[in-house]
């Protein structure tokens, strides 16, 4: 299961991203932030495995809480939303840990992706190392 932090200062839009997050049993909201300090915070408190950050939002946009977590974290996978359609993560977000953005017109996709993150890879087999059993 993936554990994911969210983080949005409208409540409604929480609870809407809250229930589409958990539609399916493979995701679980482990914690929910309504400011980017709070989510910097709970962040690091919790340890999810995908932190979802608005773009906009009081006590510092989603971008600097990124920088924030991924300074704390590394190689935390985060995602910004917001309602701005056609943003993209170029080199600069990139570099300070975002991972890739969502429009809120297609948080079906940010479902995918989520679920994509939290797939562990599976151990490699060193065959050079496997011996036939007589």
């Amino acid at each position: 299961m993936v554990r994911v932090l969210i983080a949005d200062d409208v409540p409604h839009t929480r609870a809407a991203l809250r229930d589409l997050l958990q539609i399916t049993n493979r995701i679980r909201v482990c914690g929910e932030a309504a400011s980017a300090a709070e989510a910097v915070t709970l962040a690091v408190g919790l340890k999810p495995d995908v932190v979802v950050l608005d773009l906009r939002m009081p006590g510092g946009n989603g971008i600097e809480a990124a920088s924030r977590i991924s300074a704390i974290l590394p190689g935390m996978p985060i995602a910004l939303i917001s309602v701005y359609a056609g943003l993209t993560v170029d080199g600069a977000a990139s570099d300070i840990g975002v991972s890739k953005f969502f429009s809120k017109d297609e948080l079906g996709n940010l479902c995918s992706w989520v679920e994509g993150v939290g797939v562990p890879s599976l151990p490699r087999c060193d065959l050079a190392s496997v011996r036939a059993t007589d």
